[in-house]
């Protein structure tokens, strides 16, 4: 997978600063805010084996990360002999530091993190796709390595008797709310219960076993689950990290019970959802396998256990930086 960044803005001089694919470009006093055009080149295919499916969804995402300087105090002023035009601002890394939690870039019309980070989706192909990044001033020099953001592989199977639905567009819909920042964007910020960007890709193949293998997918017992023996064996077997059904049932300690949308282990990769759960339950069971636990003191948060309420769209910075990542990157289950 190779990630690319061509300028946009004529006469401006370009070099390389180490990384992987990093420009550094000025912009010219008279440019008003910079626009860049940022190309990715996606030519990797993902195959469950060698005559199984490849990338499941029609998107790929890209997180750019900006960094810039405002050249317009006059420091760095190019002269005719460095590619710029005399009196401009030249490429060197002088100037008063853009602070993105300050200072707005936007980048696709969406505003970039307090890090000056933006995950973009770009169409699955083998064709340069285009993004637009806007920095908030004139004379400027900025950089703005590529990147993947963290990547869920997962399976999926579900019981012949429960609806066909795919995961994919639930887990998508879910990534595009953890990948913003709903709150004010605050840099470091100390508030534990700040919201803080995630940036996922959820890739969900089919499993070999598309349908639930051997007795799992006999009668109803593995598709309306009313016992949590039943529903653990479920959970547990490793033919599909995400199994679909149509009911769950779960006996509480106070001899009560609960029917909930979604049920998952807690840092494995295991998740069992109802066909009819909606593209937050999806998300928040992810978050379970990646080791985080129900959270009831903000509806906003993600580990919400609520499912008709609340927006489950936030990660506060204590449970990002405990997410573990490992469980599914080691996870072979229905491949």
């Amino acid at each position: 997978m190779i990630y690319t960044a061509f300028p946009l803005i004529p006469r401006e001089k370009c070099s390389r600063n180490g990384g992987d694919y990093v420009h550094v470009k000025s912009a010219m006093r008279d440019e008003g805010a910079m626009t860049v055009e940022a190309r990715r080149h996606a030519e990797t295919d993902v195959r469950l084996s060698g005559g199984g499916g490849s990338w499941p969804k029609p998107t790929r995402s890209v997180v750019l990360s900006v960094a810039a300087v405002d050249k317009t105090d006059g420091q760095s002023l190019g002269v005719w002999d460095t590619g710029c035009g005399s009196g401009e601002p030249n490429n060197r890394w002088v100037g008063e530091a853009i602070d993105p939690g300050i200072r707005e870039i936007r980048v696709s019309t969406e505003t970039a993190d307090a890090q000056g980070e933006r995950c973009c989706n770009f169409p699955a192909t083998t064709t340069p796709t285009t993004s637009l990044l806007a920095l908030p001033a004139t004379g400027i020099s900025s950089s703005w390595p590529c990147s993947p953001p963290n990547i869920a592989r997962m399976t999926w199977s579900r019981h012949q008797q429960a609806s066909s639905v795919s995961p994919q567009a639930k887990f998508d819909e879910g990534a595009r709310l953890l990948a913003r920042d709903h709150d004010q964007r605050v840099k470091n910020p100390t508030d534990p219960q700040d919201d803080v960007p995630v940036y996922v890709e959820f890739i969900v193949f089919k499993a070999r076993d598309a349908l639930f293998p051997g007795a799992f997918g006999v009668g109803d017992t593995y598709n309306n689950l009313t016992y949590n023996l039943e529903t653990a064996a479920l959970l547990a077997a490793s033919f599909a990290n995400v199994k679909v059904v149509t009911s769950i049932r779960w006996l509480n300690l106070d001899g009560s019970y609960s029917f909930p949308a979604g049920i998952a282990a807690v840092n494995a990769p295991a998740i069992l959802l109802r066909s009819d759960a909606l593209s937050r339950v999806s998300v928040h069971e992810w978050g379970h396998t990646v080791g985080l636990l129900d959270r009831n003191n903000d509806s906003e948060a993600l580990m919400w256990p609520e499912e008709l309420t609340g927006t489950h769209r936030e990660v506060n910075v204590s449970e990002s930086n405990g997410m573990n990542w490992s469980v599914w990157e080691n996870s072979r289950w229905g491949w």
